[in-house]
């Protein structure tokens, strides 16, 4: 097709009369600048975190040993009941000890035997032969028609962590404030705290029964049904807790 032609008289001017031709200036597109980031102050080293202990290591408060005049007390009125017990010297090895050992053999006048003999406090044997005559006897009595002649101790003194475990809290056996009793003999035969084939309703009943009465005079009673570690005997201590030392574990 032919270009059209322009009108008469029209002047066409060169192409460089209205001066050079200046493109438009495109905007340049750059990359944002990343931030700066300030350098942090150097870190003090950190102090070394102390060494975590396993509970097991747990020692407990420092122990309170009794005063003369307690130890007096408790000596004089042990002296007075009806107790088979022979006074030792003051036994001491590291933490573990008591300063009123005594080496328990038998009660009113040997008509009952503890096999094997226990070495405990003046505390623990005052409290051990209170329930023996007052709670023990009258319950065997009233359940069988005859007392107790024999009782099965299995443990008193050692010095050993809780539950035998090493490294553990002190227990109370160690103290000698604790004793385990593990069967009666009535009427020559024997009645285990733990509940065996050919047990009676009534042996099972005189087991419930003086393990009740303990909770009145030890502070902490555990037996069959407390933890596997008390399944085979009743742990009898006179550990002091609270404000005024008379709180009780009973279980």
């Amino acid at each position: 097709m032919a270009e059209p032609t322009p009108p008469a008289g029209t002047v066409i001017p060169p192409a460089d009369a209205l001066g050079p031709v200046i493109p438009p200036v495109q905007p340049s597109i750059r990359p944002p600048t990343p931030p700066v980031l300030a350098t942090p102050p150097a870190a003090e080293p950190a102090a070394p975190l102390p060494e975590e202990k396993p509970e097991t290591t747990e020692k407990g408060p420092p122990r309170q040993q009794p005063s003369a005049a307690e130890l007096a007390a408790c000596r004089n009125g042990l002296a007075s009941l009806a107790i088979t017990a022979e006074a030792e010297p003051p036994l001491f090895e590291g933490e573990c000890g008591a300063p009123d050992p005594y080496k328990v053999t038998g009660f009113q006048s040997d008509a009952v035997t503890l096999v094997p003999a226990a070495t405990i406090d003046c505390g623990a044997a005052t409290a051990l032969t209170h329930w023996v005559a007052e709670d023990v006897q009258s319950a065997a009595k009233a359940a069988f028609g005859a007392p107790v002649t024999k009782i099965a101790v299995a443990g008193s003194y050692t010095c050993r962590g809780r539950n035998n475990v090493p490294g553990a809290r002190l227990s109370e056996h160690a103290f000698m404030n604790a004793i385990d009793i593990s069967g009666f003999t009535v009427a020559g035969r024997m009645i285990t705290v733990t509940e065996t084939e050919g047990q009676s309703a009534a042996d099972a009943a005189f087991i419930t029964t003086v393990r009740k009465a303990a909770c009145a005079r030890f502070t902490t009673v555990l037996g069959p049904g407390s933890d596997p570690e008390h399944a085979t005997h009743l742990h009898l201590d006179v550990l002091k807790r609270g404000r005024n030392g008379d709180y009780r574990i009973c279980e």
